[in-house]
């Protein structure tokens, strides 16, 4: 019943450990204790949207998507330096979307640019779709607006032409099974306990 934020633009809000994460459409990030009645402004520089946050229960990390990424950890910030050896160009300027890897400090990105595996404890980009190698190429215009690594391993996201499976570097599938539904793009990407996908598209 605590009123924290009223009349701000929430853009986000994720539960961590005994207490809740809540990004504004200005930047601003709050770390709220609702039990202790106590809201922290722990914002990070060069943040002027937040587009979601994203937590990771198993290293206690809170990731930030919006016009740059952002991972808090024990009380601290950090900015991937993320590319590849030999590669100076930009992969993403801002993240639309962030979702932990299966593999231990990995997440996954879905930019306006690719989508990426990056390990955030030491600033890698393992993996980049519009990347082969260390070899850029824009062979995805388009934005892509959210991805998810399911349990069985298989990563999916979405762009304006519906869903697909990135199965690393350029390499991208439509769903085996067709529906008019993956042609529409989607927001946002869960799973059931059985295993079963669920995805949020438009029109459908």
């Amino acid at each position: 019943q605590s009123p924290f934020l009223q009349g701000e633009n929430v853009m986000a809000v994720v539960a961590g450990e005994n207490r809740l994460y809540a990004g504004l459409g200005n930047g601003r990030i709050f770390e709220m204790e609702p039990a202790k009645q106590q809201i922290t402004d722990i914002s990070p520089p060069g943040v002027s949207f937040v587009a979601g946050l994203f937590y990771h229960h198993p290293t206690s990390t809170l990731g930030v998507a919006g016009t740059s990424l952002h991972f808090y950890r024990r009380g601290q910030w950090q900015i991937p330096k993320a590319g590849l050896p030999n590669h100076t160009a930009t992969i993403f300027g801002g993240a639309n979307f962030l979702s932990p890897a299966s593999q231990p400090g990995q997440w996954l990105v879905a930019s306006f640019a690719a989508l990426s595996r990056l390990d955030a404890r030491q600033g890698i980009l393992l993996d980049c779709s519009n990347c082969v190698g260390d070899t850029y190429q824009r062979k995805y215009a388009a934005s892509f607006r959210v991805v998810y690594q399911a349990r069985d391993g298989r990563v999916w996201t979405s762009t304006a032409e519906g869903l697909f499976e990135w199965k690393g570097s350029i390499q991208m599938a439509r769903p085996e099974r067709q529906h008019p539904a993956f042609l529409q793009p989607c927001n946002d990407i869960g799973e059931l306990d059985d295993g079963a996908l669920v995805f949020c598209p438009k029109g459908h």
